[in-house]
């Protein structure tokens, strides 16, 4: 499989307060201008959209092509296990034949802007949607990967979904990438499926930005740069951007925690299930071959996954989703309390519930046909809410001590480079 490269890519903006250049990471959402001190939260909208930067452009307009770009987790079954590994790569929007199947560039050597109608040139329609890139992604993995049969469930868990689009100058039959000046392809390239391709309509893919303001009480929000929901520390709400503009996001917190605790976030999500009958705790311990003493009080209790809202290592996002669901923390819920310590949310909603198929064949004790039994399972996001459980330092980790789960703060600190 691809590997993580810890090396981020980096986006160039301009503040719209005071307009001085802001150079952030590619995955950063909240920022401090160092000139105007405005705090914003910057939401780029589902697929963000940036183009890669080539100095000195000739007087002819660039034909732009689009790439999609993914950043996360990758998990599959294979055979009886569920294995995943981080995954940074990328691949082309369009039919292959005419720009090269991937970027190929170095990070660290150039710069991502933000499309907008301003930027001349004719930007590429990709072709297909993440869905089908994934699956292409997938068939390149797989043959890095031959153990990997290409018949078993897989997921894409990521904190970075984008298209970015790369400059190519036409110059007769001859396409040249602009970034390295060199031919994108040896030899004439065919001008009648070039001129084929749809281009992108007139639009506007600039990111919005929000005051970094609670719209309830108008303190200051906090979180740090790659956090996808903010807190209040005043009134204790919790806020994330959707349509350029701030929406709450419903929070409760396991009651228990102490000043000292670091609370981790998880998504609480109740989902709604196909082909397999797991809608009660007691449908789960059937299925994970739990201690069945207490399995008629289970019986009217829903069932939720409790998935981590952040990144980390992932034989340890399996391991710690599977160990939060099997604790059953009940409903000792509590509000979020101001003043306390709240790890950042790095890993939207969205993209935590593509994990659930995989999850729950992790969670399965039966694994002889796991494969055959998830094909025939579907699994739908049903409703979700955030939950904040106290975790306490105790050497080299933090530990929830009531559901005897622990968490290192190294695999914490590695969140940082995916």
């Amino acid at each position: 499989m691809a590997s993580s490269n810890t090396q981020p890519w980096r986006v160039a903006l301009r503040c719209p307060q005071c307009g001085v250049p802001i150079d952030l990471e590619e995955s950063s959402r909240l920022f401090a201008c160092a000139y105007c001190r405005v705090r914003l939260f910057l939401d780029p909208g589902e697929t963000p959209r940036y183009y890669l930067v080539a100095k000195g452009l000739p007087a002819e307009e660039p034909i732009y092509a689009p790439y999609w770009r993914y950043q996360g987790l990758f998990f599959r079954l294979a055979g009886s296990q569920v294995e995943g590994a981080a995954v940074d790569a990328n691949l082309l929007a369009l039919p292959e034949g005419l720009f090269p199947p991937s970027l190929g560039l170095r990070p660290q050597t150039q710069t991502l802007s933000f499309v907008s109608p301003k930027i001349p040139g004719r930007f590429l329609k990709p072709a297909f949607g993440f869905h089908e890139a994934a699956a292409r992604l997938e068939g390149r993995f797989l043959r890095v990967s031959q153990a990997l049969q290409s018949t078993q469930p897989s997921a894409f868990v990521g904190e970075t979904i984008s298209l970015i689009y790369a400059p190519f100058l036409r110059r007769g039959r001859t396409l040249r990438d602009l970034l390295p000046s060199r031919p994108a392809e040896p030899g004439p390239i065919d001008i009648e499926n070039l001129d084929r391709l749809e281009s992108e309509a007139q639009r506007d893919w600039t990111p919005a930005f929000l005051p970094a303001l609670c719209p309830k009480c108008g303190w200051d929000l906090e979180g740090d740069e790659k956090s996808r929901v903010l807190n209040c520390p005043t009134c204790g709400r919790l806020w994330q951007a959707a349509r350029g503009r701030y929406q709450e996001v419903e929070a409760a917190a396991l009651d228990g925690g102490a000043d000292g605790d670091l609370y981790l976030p998880f998504w609480r999500i109740q989902p709604e299930v196909d082909g397999l009958p797991l809608r009660t705790y007691a449908d789960l311990a059937r299925l994970a071959n739990l201690p069945r003493a207490e399995l008629a009080a289970w019986q009217g209790e829903p069932f939720h996954f409790l998935v981590p809202a952040f990144l980390l290592p992932p034989r340890l996002f399996l391991r710690l989703t599977r160990q939060m669901t099997l604790y059953r923390p009940g409903e000792s819920f509590e509000s979020v309390p101001p003043g306390r310590v709240l790890h950042p949310v790095s890993l939207p909603l969205s993209q935590a519930a593509e994990s659930l198929a995989l999850n729950l064949g992790h969670l399965s004790a039966d694994k002889r046909d796991l494969a055959e039994t998830l094909a025939g399972v579907r699994v739908r996001l049903g409703r979700a809410a955030l939950l904040y459980v106290p975790f306490s330092p105790s050497g080299p980790d933090l530990v929830h001590a009531a559901g005897r789960i622990g968490v290192s703060r190294v695999a914490l600190l590695r969140e940082r480079n995916f």
